[in-house]
């Protein structure tokens, strides 16, 4: 239950925040290294652009959070009652095959990463690191749908009074 009471307190907008921090302090120090100093630092850009992954990953894992994620609702707006439940049923359907499907795959290929030991060529980090935030926003993703498909069934079975 405490991983749940953390994943619902914030968690992809505590770590987003922290990771845009630590980018634009580290862009900061390479504009004043070039510029000032003369001397541009090797690793900053790098470790700048796997924040910058960890961001989107994490961002499209708190927009599916708070459903803000960009949707066709042209066909779903025009429809009423069963038929436009019915409609949006598929979609999260087809949007939860997906991210599963995405999750496995990015698994699979962080884990190979990881056998393999690869690591980047300026700042040494292990890539499984930059490939691991496909994979733990995919995950994050289908924890999230998963999670609104059960709280709307809880909203409906409350507003018809069950």
């Amino acid at each position: 239950m405490k991983v749940l009471k953390i994943l619902n307190d914030k968690f992809e907008e505590v770590l987003s925040v922290i990771c845009l921090a630590i980018m634009v302090i580290l862009v900061f120090m390479q504009v004043i290294c070039r510029y000032v100093l003369h001397a541009a630092l090797p690793w900053s850009e790098e470790i700048a652009r796997f924040l910058f992954l960890w961001i989107i990953w994490l961002g499209a894992s708190y927009a599916t959070k708070e459903k803000k994620h960009i949707r066709l609702d042209i066909i779903v707006s025009r429809l009423k009652g069963k038929a436009q439940m019915a409609v949006s049923a598929v979609a999260y359907i087809v949007w939860l095959v997906f991210m599963c499907i995405l999750s496995v795959l990015s698994l699979q290929l962080t884990a190979n990463i990881f056998n393999l030991g690869q690591i980047s060529t300026a700042a040494a980090v292990p890539m499984w690191i930059a490939y691991g935030s496909v994979a733990a926003g995919s995950v994050l993703c289908v924890f999230r749908l998963i999670q609104n498909v059960v709280l709307d069934r809880m909203q409906e079975k409350r507003g018809d009074g069950k």
